[in-house]
């Protein structure tokens, strides 16, 4: 397997390895103070912008990171200042990278982890879109069938996606602070699994969700329709299908004092129905 770009070219370079901590590094930016960014073959290039992907020089491994911090030391803050006077006094950002992951150069496979750390003074490159989908994508199964999530931020026409198996198989959790993403995520996945002709789930407590209309069946927990217009289908649970020992797993009582009230009210509405 060939890496479908050169990972390392000279004007992509972004800066030097100054400082290397297990999971991070820190690099000297000697274009971060740049009030724009750039381009280079179609590709934009932050040149040292918070959520750029960066890819180290290695001698096996090419690592994989995420500038996720950029700042100027205490000393130079002021520097940047259009009321200075002097405006060439040199600025020195530094910027700290998240490391991600590894690629081996040889084969261009993609190594979970760093299994070679980076060293001082070696050189980091902003990753060329077609480098980030490559490390991050999986390209095992059919690609027509693959989750279609999300795009390289720095190149919207760069798709990555990824086997159902690989999002789906075990447990998926979709973290992040309000407004950053989550309902967009959620929804695309389950576009996604309607364009595929899967089945899924969605409890939708606040009613967000109420929009998404392609291949999807929407049905109400609890209520009743307000006239004979109303559209909405109504369903109810099937609690007298359940066991006593499927409610004490759901409900989860307490043994000292729960656990004999819920039994109690059970054996009540047994000899009601009766």
């Amino acid at each position: 397997m060939s890496l479908p770009t050169a990972p390392f070219e000279t004007k992509r370079y972004l800066g030097s390895v100054t400082q290397i901590e297990p999971a991070s590094v820190r690099l000297n930016l000697p274009h971060g103070y740049a009030a724009a960014s750039s381009s280079y073959s179609g590709h934009r290039i932050g040149r040292g912008e918070v959520g750029e992907f960066v890819l180290i020089e290695g001698e096996t491994h090419a690592v994989l990171g995420r500038l996720t911090q950029v700042r100027l030391p205490e000393g130079e803050r002021l520097t940047v200042e259009p009321s200075r006077e002097n405006a060439k006094t040199p600025v020195n950002p530094v910027g700290i990278v998240q490391l991600l992951l590894s690629i081996e150069l040889a084969s261009g496979e993609t190594v979970r982890g760093v299994p070679e750390h980076p060293r001082i003074g070696q050189y980091a490159y902003a990753a060329h879109p077609d480098l980030v989908k490559h490390a991050i994508e999986d390209r095992r199964g059919d690609q027509d069938r693959h989750v279609d999530l999300a795009h390289v931020p720095s190149s919207p026409t760069t798709h990555v996606t990824f086997a159902p198996s690989a999002l789906f198989g075990r447990h998926c959790a979709v973290l992040g602070t309000t407004g950053g993403g989550k309902s967009w995520t959620v929804a695309r996945m389950l576009g996604e699994v309607a364009r595929n002709h899967g089945k899924a789930i969605l409890f939708d407590p606040s009613g967000e969700f109420h929009t998404l209309n392609e291949r999807v069946r929407h049905v109400y927990l609890g209520g009743e329709p307000v006239d004979a217009d109303d559209q909405r289908e109504f369903v109810s649970f099937p609690y007298r299908h359940l066991s006593e020992s499927d409610l004490f797993a759901m409900f989860q009582p307490s043994g000292g004092s729960q656990s004999p009230k819920l039994r109690e009210a059970l054996i009540s509405l047994k000899l009601l129905a009766l």
